[in-house]
């Protein structure tokens, strides 16, 4: 028998014995159960983040409707900057698919600011649209529900109005 042979065969009868040898050091199955007495019971309430106050909206309709403005009166609640609010347009009073804007600020006026959102030249051919105000808490993006204007400028700056939803 050649040396390669009998390498073999000694590797295989080592293997075999390794396989019959594995089974003792594996753990046998055992049917256990766990239960703790202990319970524990907690509560939490998520951000409430806190819509701004519109008390006002008014329309400038512009000359012929050009170059007019939609300007909503608000204030800011408590423990909010004016940096909070976001602003945005849409063609619904829903807010869906609201667009976010970028209006003139002034204020605070008596603790109110006023946001003018312009129409450019929409207002010649008449404009209708819904002004959202709305505030975003820095430290966890959460927003608050928006405060909704609806504004209207007719064709050639007829019927103009703006009211708060």
């Amino acid at each position: 028998m050649s040396t390669h042979r009998r390498f073999g065969l000694v590797l295989a009868a080592l293997a075999v014995i390794g396989a019959m040898a594995v089974p003792r050091f594996l753990p046998t199955v055992t049917e256990a159960s766990w239960a703790d007495p202990e319970s524990a019971a907690g509560s939490f309430t998520a951000l409430t983040v806190p819509p701004p106050t519109v008390t006002a909206c008014t329309v400038i309709p512009g000359t012929l409707g050009i170059l007019g403005s939609f300007n909503v009166t608000f204030q800011v609640p408590t423990g909010y900057a004016v940096a909070a609010v976001g602003y945005a347009v849409a063609n619904n009073a829903t807010m869906a698919g609201a667009s976010a804007v970028t209006p003139a600020v002034s204020g605070p006026a008596s603790g109110s600011y006023t946001a003018s959102f312009g129409t450019g030249l929409l207002g010649l051919l008449g404009s209708d649209v819904y002004l959202g105000i709305r505030i975003v808490d820095a430290g966890t993006g959460w927003g608050s529900t928006y405060k909704v204007s609806h504004g209207r400028i007719g064709l050639l700056a007829s019927s103009s109005s703006c009211a708060v939803l």
